[in-house]
């Protein structure tokens, strides 16, 4: 970190301050490496990382002539992983603006309805689920929301900002708030993208943050070359102006900003690549012998020609040849591998099926539970810190925007954001969805009008009127002249499963009374 008196005016104390920045700048290389490495398996780009890898631990093998090399086998555990544990925005989060008590009216509905468009309109959620992925990767990201002025109203716009891009500065002075939050720092320089000038130079363009400016300029995350251009902040919340920075961190994180971590899923990921690629370079070549020439002299040009299953050797008269050949136990080699995968999985909460490509998959929707409790339990501590997030600290930043730019009415301030994650949903037999229906009209959670409006996407009028049309049709089919009501309870069961209901007691036809149960 680096203090700033003024916008781009560096304290004094310069040789200890030139100290800081130099360690400070090999500490973030390093992580840059590291986090680049990880997003990289993460988007799936692991070819040239696999084969880096294999030139450095085999590099004999990769100074050969072309088809004698070995080549990179790459696996997409990362992305795996990332798919099966971030499943928070895998459906639409529900989110609703309501009174500080908790309640809704017609206002808090007509400015849900406009936060709820604007937030569909940019993608929210995806963005979210991207942001979610690379948590699970790598310890936290960073969301830099802003408007887009070229749009008319400004429209919000997000973009992700990895955390080895971010350099957070240090109020001037002194020390105040929480060292992880990154509202508790004067101002964050981020680092944007690098434009390339000519051949023999490069300059890095960042951005300069804080609650009073935004500015964009040239140079060094420590040093201003050229000021590109300023815009001042104009968000206000209850007269405060706000930070537009929002971290997402995996866990809350206690006295840094940015906590120390390796991507150890991206390591595992590194290694099975590696080892994947010397088996299955094993297998190419002892699957068929390998011709060596037996000539006396070590150091003869003939013995130094390499010669692969598919290159014949040309021999003299009083020249032979041999080959070179082992045995290697591949089934076992394979199962050591995949039980690497399954201890990984089983590590990050996951279920070891997940990584297995041999596991028996789960026959019911209970086994399915069973199987992903590990996950669910990781899945219930990341949603509470999400809702934290997504309620205490982006809320306030969305709807400053949203105000200044007029989708909002600057009423919302008295409102409060509310965040409902969906459950998680398991495939269910016939028989397991028959139970659940057979349970919920049993105890009044539901009717066969309900079930059938859910169903067909029609009014719960409308499906009554069905519903009763069909029983009237079921009965008379089966001789019995007298049908049952449309809401009786367990008719529609009866028809599901392929029996016939128990007929119901006269006075509670009579009465139609919505919750009758049907005679013993």
């Amino acid at each position: 970190m680096f203090r700033v008196t003024g916008l781009w005016e560096p304290t004094g104390g310069e040789t200890i301050a030139a100290e800081v920045r130099r360690l400070k700048g090999r500490a973030r290389d390093q992580l840059a490496r590291t986090y680049d490495l990880a997003i990289d398996y993460l988007d799936g780009r692991q070819e040239d990382h696999c084969a880096q890898d294999l030139l450095e631990r085999y590099p004999s093998s990769q100074s050969g002539d072309l088809g004698q090399r070995m080549y990179p086998f790459t696996i997409p555990l990362t992305q795996r992983y990332a798919d099966e544990a971030a499943s928070a925005y895998d459906r639409t989060v529900k989110r609703t603006l309501v009174r500080p008590d908790g309640s809704e009216d017609g206002a808090t509905r007509q400015q849900t309805g406009e936060l709820n468009r604007e937030l569909d309109r940019i993608g929210y959620d995806e963005r979210l689920h991207r942001a979610d992925r690379i948590q699970h990767v790598i310890w936290s990201v960073m969301l830099w929301y802003s408007l887009n002025a070229k749009e008319k109203p400004p429209g919000l716009t997000v973009q992700t900002v990895l955390p080895h891009n971010d350099y957070p500065i240090v109020a001037a002075d002194g020390w105040a708030g929480d060292p992880a939050s990154p509202t508790s720092y004067s101002a964050h320089v981020v680092e944007l993208f690098w434009a390339i000038q000519d051949a023999h130079a490069q300059k890095r363009t960042f951005g300069f943050v804080s609650r009073d400016v935004t500015a964009f300029f040239e140079g060094t995350p420590d040093h201003v070359d050229k000021i590109l251009s300023q815009h001042p902040n104009p968000y206000r919340w209850h007269d405060q102006q706000i930070m537009p920075l929002v971290r997402w961190t995996k866990e809350l994180a206690d006295g840094a900003l940015l906590p120390s971590g390796d991507p150890q899923i991206v390591f595992a990921n590194r290694e099975l690549n590696v080892l994947w690629s010397a088996l299955l370079d094993t297998f190419r070549f002892q699957g068929q012998d390998t011709p060596v020439m037996k000539i006396g002299a070590s150091g003869a040009p003939k013995n130094k020609v390499r010669h692969g299953a598919r290159f014949p050797v040309l021999i003299g008269i009083l020249e032979s040849f041999d080959y070179a050949h082992s045995q290697t136990d591949y089934t076992a080699s394979v199962a050591l591998l995949e039980s690497a995968a399954k201890i990984i999985a089983t590590m990050l909460r996951l279920s070891p099926n997940d990584f297995s490509s041999s596991a028996p998959a789960a026959l019911s929707g209970f086994a399915k539970l069973v199987d992903s409790l590990p996950r669910l339990a990781a899945r219930a501590q990341r949603i509470r810190r999400l809702k934290s997030i997504e309620e205490e600290e982006a809320w306030p930043v969305i709807g400053s925007m949203m105000v200044h730019s007029g989708k909002l009415d600057r009423s919302v301030e008295q409102m409060r954001l509310s965040v409902r994650f969906p459950d998680v949903d398991f495939p269910r037999t016939p028989d397991e969805i028959a139970k659940q229906i057979e349970t919920d009209i049993k105890h009044g959670l539901t009717t066969a009008a309900q079930i059938y409006a859910d169903r067909h996407n029609v009014t719960v009028e409308q499906a009554q009127e069905i519903v009763a049309e069909n029983m009237k049709r079921t009965h008379q089919a089966g001789g019995d002249a007298q049908p049952q009501p449309a809401r009786q309870p367990g008719s529609l069961l009866g028809s599901l499963i392929g029996r016939r209901p128990a007929p119901a007691r006269q006075e509670e036809i009579t009465s139609g009374a919505p919750n009758a149960r049907p005679a013993p």
